[in-house]
């Protein structure tokens, strides 16, 4: 599917392609268009036994948001999708799909989307952290509102006494000793906003647990954890109110990572909070100059989300993708990474680094390939997490002077012994003055 600033297809690595078709899922539409049924006018219909196939279009189709290149969320890219391909296919004849008509109904689609006016709404939930310091955090695009109780127990007053499922969540929501946290934003539907909201938030804590957790450890004695990594987890339920109609939402998500330790040591930010927040600030800063920003808040985005997860083994394929990202983004050459993974470390920290990871990309097969593993996932994944924590902060701060991820991975390939790199820099030194000469020298005849 050609560009036309709204529609790309995606490369086996993820990223958005827009040469041209090449990554178009040819046989897959057309599979949907031999199902539908021919109609007495010559239009086409679909039947409910091809939804499963339209939902794994989203897996091939990207929408972006041309003005800010954002990634547009998976349920309501899938309406559009789905809505562009109902278009095309009704109005379609013969017995090959038409790709044109597809590409130019989801552009239509599309740009109708982006076109509707933003909507003001709060995400309600909850955090794992006590004596919070900064009970606001403001932003161009968000708010931040910690233990706001009195608002967020008025907007639950809004739902209709009916609806008692919603009730039992709110319930579990209440009932929870975590701090009440409200997320303003806006979105064109509610999906939107919930997803720009939770990025938000994410973005934020990730930044808050890196520096706040770098080098620490937590031990289960023989007993399998049931708490997450993170330090800072959400609580059971998310919920989300219309400001505009000054009414909450029956659409709420479950946390199916809320921790089932009713012991959960939440984060204490007594005598830790004015150094991390102050660290978050300057991190912030540091991020919004990078050329990388947009995929460094990504790579961010996913570290917390593993944390999260309450199945460790879970967190641990989930950051290894991460440090795959970061170390051999356009390669899966593993000794690459292994190497590349390892810079960071000091010259006598080194050597235990590689064989740490290479142990850990070991367990990595394993439980890829064998659905095992011969290690404790609670370990391994705390190893994994103090690798990534290094390369995460020098990518932050970008203490490598780098343009890109690619770049950053690349630099870590130079020699670690100091004359070969003294001698690559005299002999760079030398083609640039050369250059140089070359380029202040008029051209003869």
């Amino acid at each position: 599917m050609a560009a036309n600033g709204y529609i790309f297809t995606r490369t086996p690595e993820g990223e958005p392609y827009s040469k041209d078709e090449k990554y178009a899922p040819r046989e897959l539409l057309q599979l949907i268009f031999n199902s539908t049924k021919e109609n007495a006018d010559g239009s086409r219909q679909l039947y409910f036994d091809t939804e499963h196939y339209i939902s794994l279009l989203t897996s091939a189709i990207i929408i972006k948001e041309p003005s800010t290149e954002r990634i547009l969320n998976t349920d309501d890219s899938e309406s559009i999708i789905r809505s562009g391909l109902y278009e095309a296919i009704s109005n379609q004849k013969g017995k090959l799909f038409n790709y044109e008509a597809l590409r130019a109904s989801l552009h239509k689609k599309a740009k109708e989307f982006f076109s509707r006016p933003q909507t003001p709404y709060s995400v309600i939930t909850s955090i794992a952290v006590t004596n919070f310091k900064k009970p606001r955090i403001n932003t161009s695009d968000y708010t931040l509102r910690f233990g706001d109780s009195k608002q967020v127990n008025a907007m639950f007053k809004t739902i209709d006494d009916s609806n008692h499922h919603l009730s039992d969540y709110i319930g579990k929501h209440q009932s929870c000793k975590f701090t009440p946290l409200t997320i303003d934003t806006s979105g064109r539907t509610k999906s939107e906003a919930f997803h720009l909201a939770m990025q938000s938030a994410d973005l934020i804590r990730a930044i808050w647990t890196t520096f706040s957790t770098k080098g620490s450890w937590k031990y289960n004695f023989g007993h399998p954890s049931i708490d997450p990594i993170t330090i800072m987890p959400y609580g059971p339920a998310f919920f989300i109110y219309n400001k505009s109609k000054r009414r909450m939402s029956s659409i709420f998500w479950v946390n199916r990572s809320h921790p089932i330790n009713p012991k959960f040591n939440q984060f204490d930010g007594k005598k830790q909070w004015p150094n991390i927040e102050s660290i978050r600030l300057k991190a912030m800063r540091s991020i919004n100059k990078q050329p990388y920003k947009d995929k460094l808040k990504q790579i961010l985005v996913r570290y917390i989300n593993a944390l999260d997860s309450l199945d460790h083994s879970t967190s641990f394929l989930h950051l290894w993708s991460i440090l795959e990202a970061i170390t051999i983004p356009n390669t899966m050459q593993y000794d690459k990474l292994i190497d590349r993974a390892s810079r960071p470390f000091n010259r006598n920290s080194r050597p235990i680094a590689k064989e740490i990871l290479k142990l850990i990309r070991t367990e990595r097969n394993n439980l890829t390939h064998d659905a095992e593993l011969k290690s404790d996932a609670t370990h391994l994944t705390y190893h994994l997490k103090r690798v990534i924590d290094h390369h995460i902060q020098s990518l932050i701060f970008n203490s490598l002077n780098v343009d890109s991820i690619n770049e950053y991975a690349e630099i870590l390939d130079l020699s670690t012994d100091t004359n070969i790199l003294q001698k690559k820099r005299r002999m760079i030194q030398t083609m640039l003055k050369r250059e140089s000469l070359h380029s202040s020298t008029k051209p003869q005849p």
